[in-house]
């Protein structure tokens, strides 16, 4: 059985709970925090102004409190993923820096919006980023599945398994390393990126070939192997590979399209700022524990509960997800919880119907 809970009260106080009964349980956290633009956080009772001289202290105390709780809820290969804006990136980075020993996986800046705007100041700000932390270092690597596009190209395959015959030189190299290879009798100087031990050891398994090219000229070939997936790239935007068929590769949505996704479940608009659930889809599913457990205890309208039961239904999981939200303006009450029972029964949009879960 998948047991999901959503919690309704402050945040610092679910966590403090939490580390009773979750603690070095979670497998991964999203949070989408207040970026303390003025008006968007609470510090002990009170609102923090725009005009606060100590507003920047108070959201790096507030942030810090709890990045410190909620590290303990993570396992030891648990993972954090956290979304912020301009106004307080250098802040949380010195923060997450500190709290998780400057374990970062790497930052992600993600395409909130497409087109022209209106923002104030000299730059059409199209961005966010989203930083990602490893509670310890030996975490496993993160990796996306090739499209097809890319695997037409290993077309060979042997016991270890697909390839295909690349250069072994390298001139355009900025640092390449010079080489020797014997063959028939003479001996080839070479710019490779492969150390000259390397080379000796990859002849004698076969790894290295040498073809005799038309014009008399030797090309010195590798078994260029297939990697199990490739390394997530750090800009996230809806990919337009149209080869590329992975939902979850070539959708990562928008501002407007978490708009949209919302729209269609309340029939109207009853939540500023959401983020698309493909988006948090994505970065769940760079952990490969179908099983994981995922926390987010700014859960604001829901999404990450969404995202998870999705993604459940897209690829056989049985993730599980802890939201926690206070019920400011009735959000728990009125938009968390009310989503989250909506997309498990079914629900209609026009002439849209969605399926129960």
């Amino acid at each position: 059985d998948i047991n999901n809970i959503i919690i309704e009260g402050d945040n610092y106080h679910s966590l403090s709970i939490l580390n009773y009964t979750h603690n070095n349980s979670v497998d991964i956290i999203y949070i989408d925090p207040p970026y303390n633009r003025g008006s968007d956080l609470i510090y002990n009772d009170k609102l923090v102004e725009k005009t606060d001289s100590y507003k920047h202290s108070k959201w790096s105390s507030y942030m810090h409190k709890r990045l410190v709780l909620c590290k303990e809820l993570l396992k030891d290969d648990g993972v954090i993923f956290i979304s912020i804006d301009d106004h307080e990136f250098a802040q949380l980075k010195i923060i997450c820096d500190e709290v998780f020993n400057h374990n970062s996986r790497g930052i992600f800046v993600w395409q909130k919006k497409y087109g022209g705007g209106n923002d104030s100041g000299s730059i059409a700000n199209e961005h966010e980023y989203i930083l990602s932390y490893s509670k310890n270092k030996n975490t496993d690597e993160w990796l996306e599945p090739h499209d097809e596009k890319y695997l037409k190209r290993y077309k060979e395959e042997d016991k270890i398994g697909r390839f295909f015959w690349d250069t072994l030189e390298r001139p355009g190299l900025k640092n390449p390393i010079n080489v020797k290879i014997h063959f028939e009798s003479k001996t080839y100087n070479l710019k490779t990126f492969r150390s000259q031990k390397r080379i000796h050891e990859d002849l004698k398994k076969g790894e290295i070939r040498v073809v005799k090219l038309n014009n008399n000229k030797i090309s010195f070939q590798f078994k260029q192997r297939l990697r199990e997936g490739k390394l997530p790239r750090s800009i996230l935007r809806d990919s337009k590979n149209e080869g590329d068929q992975d939902i979850l590769l070539n959708k990562i949505g928008s501002n407007s399209s978490a708009k949209n996704e919302l729209k269609e479940i309340f029939g109207e608009d009853v939540f500023s700022n959401p983020k698309p659930t493909s988006l948090i889809k994505y970065l769940i599913s760079l952990n490969n524990n179908k099983n994981a457990i995922v926390l987010d205890f700014f859960a604001g309208s829901g999404t990450t509960g969404h995202a998870v039961l999705n993604l459940n239904e897209f690829d056989g999981g049985k993730r599980s997800f802890i939201l926690c939200t206070n019920n400011e303006n009735n959000i728990c009450k009125d938009i968390t919880y009310p989503r989250i029972k909506k997309i498990i029964n079914g629900y209609k949009y026009k002439e849209k119907k969605y399926k129960p879960l």
